[in-house]
């Protein structure tokens, strides 16, 4: 079976449940017009049996993007889990600053959070879409589902800290 992506909208999964089953990153070279060829980060994630994949626009190495949300038919999963729980998915427009509380921040971003930890699992999209500096974020955080609570007391949150993710900026 040939690779085929479908390019889709972040509406695709507004305020909807489903099925968290896999997530993993990848690196890929990306050819722009203005900057000749990058490497850009990509996220890949399995909701609902469905293979999607998010790409990061590096544009000038200070600012970035996501670019188009995609499915991918054909694609050989890598990372994935059977899905204890379903996960709530909302776009998010507006979300507070992480140093200032009381500041709010436009984005555009996807979260996937688990309904029974009420933690999100994994965050993609573009943070600070106002700023001068806005920046891609893929954030997978397996310890917010529920059958990992606990995990982290085991073999230490040192470990489980150093795992893959990229926040931008």
């Amino acid at each position: 079976m040939s690779l085929n992506r479908e390019p889709i909208t972040f509406d695709r999964f507004k305020e909807r449940q489903g099925l968290l089953s896999g997530v993993w990153f990848a690196s890929e070279l990306n050819q722009d017009e203005f900057n000749g060829w990058q490497d850009a980060q990509v996220c890949y994630f399995m909701f609902d049996g469905y293979i999607y994949r998010i790409q990061e626009d590096p544009e000038d190495g200070y600012r970035s993007h996501h670019r188009d949300i995609e499915v991918c038919h054909g694609l050989m999963p890598v990372n994935i889990w059977e899905p204890s729980e379903p996960v709530w998915v909302r776009h998010v427009t507006r979300i507070q600053d992480e140093d200032y509380s009381s500041r709010f921040e436009a984005c555009d971003v996807l979260e996937f959070m688990s309904q029974h930890t009420k933690k999100n699992v994994l965050v993609i999209g573009t943070l600070r879409i106002d700023d001068y500096y806005p920046s891609f974020t893929a954030h997978f955080d397996c310890r917010n589902l529920s059958h990992n609570q606990g995990v982290v007391d085991l073999i230490g949150s040192e470990q489980l800290s150093k795992g893959k993710s990229n926040d931008g900026g």
